[in-house]
């Protein structure tokens, strides 16, 4: 029987992606809440169950995205740095050489990673309190995990009001600074902050801070496009059953690897005492002569 066409107005609950020799790009991809930690806001997201790599669709305005659309598909890192782009406008992303390398782009700040506390920073818009081009100071970056609305603490320059604000409402501007006020201050709500927050010299990473060199370029402006990195196999699933029917197969293989690595290496010890039972048979090495007479 043959295929047809239909029509998709809505997002998968997870995206299966292969065949990037980027080991941690590959994997299975579900659908979380949007990551406020970075550069642009979130319309859907999903996160790599493994790596902690996200495929996020965003609003692309503030920048010319691909096709000039107001909305752009991004392959993301898991310290928040955009490595791929592809044209947005669809509920579904597509694969091969669709999605373009960041480096390729000409997009300065890409590859910065997620903001961290003592990073300069100017506000993008107006909002209650703040004006549009207020600069200040980084002082908290809140962990990942649980996702909060404003996770961004700053300081305007001007006169250290604190506020808190999503990463892209925050326009990065050099960083870090020289010198900050005692970041030992407790949220604006009064509670303090989370254990594995991202205080002075740490990220908001997978499981608590990951350090970024700030001068640091996750790729080289120079070098040509590698293809082999780029997805060359994506594929969308709108069934949560068969969903979690790929995860419950998927976590079946890794324990069954575990368990194989786990007798390898109980077979490496047991042939390695082996040979030291065969060297020494005695319980000794270099025995010792008779008795002097």
């Amino acid at each position: 029987r043959g295929g047809g066409w239909s029509t998709v107005s809505n997002w998968p609950v997870g995206i299966f992606v292969a065949g990037s020799s980027i080991s941690a790009l590959n994997g299975i991809y579900v659908k979380v809440e949007n990551d406020n930690t970075l550069a642009h806001p979130g319309i859907m997201t999903w996160e790599n169950t493994d790596s902690g790599w996200l495929i996020s669709n965003v609003d692309s305005r503030g920048y010319d995205a691909l096709g000039h659309m107001p909305m752009e598909w991004l392959l993301i890192d898991e310290e928040g740095r955009e490595r791929f782009a592809l044209e947005g406008g669809a509920y579904l992303p597509g694969c091969c050489e669709s999605w373009k390398h960041m480096h390729t782009l000409n997009r300065p700040n890409s590859d910065r990673g997620r903001l961290q506390a003592g990073d300069r920073v100017k506000f993008r818009d107006s909002a209650r309190g703040i004006s549009a081009g207020d600069e200040g100071t980084v002082t908290v970056v809140s962990p990942r995990y649980p996702r909060v609305d404003a996770p961004i603490r700053w300081r305007r320059e001007d006169d250290q009001e604190p506020f808190q604000s999503p990463a892209w409402q925050l326009e990065w501007v050099s960083g870090p600074a020289p010198f900050l006020p005692n970041e030992e201050e407790e949220d604006l709500d009064g509670s303090a902050g989370g254990a594995g927050g991202g205080g002075l010299g740490s990220g908001g990473g997978k499981g608590g801070g990951a350090n970024r060199g700030y001068s640091r370029a996750v790729e080289d402006p120079n070098r040509e496009a590698d293809e082999d990195e780029l997805p060359w196999q994506v594929v969308s699933i709108f069934n949560e059953g068969t969903m979690e029917e790929i995860r419950e197969r998927k976590q079946a293989f890794k324990d069954e690897m575990r368990a194989a690595n786990d007798l390898a290496a109980k077979r490496h010890l047991k042939a390695a005492n082996n040979v030291k039972n065969i060297a020494a048979p005695d319980g000794g090495s270099g025995g010792g002569g008779s008795d002097g007479g």
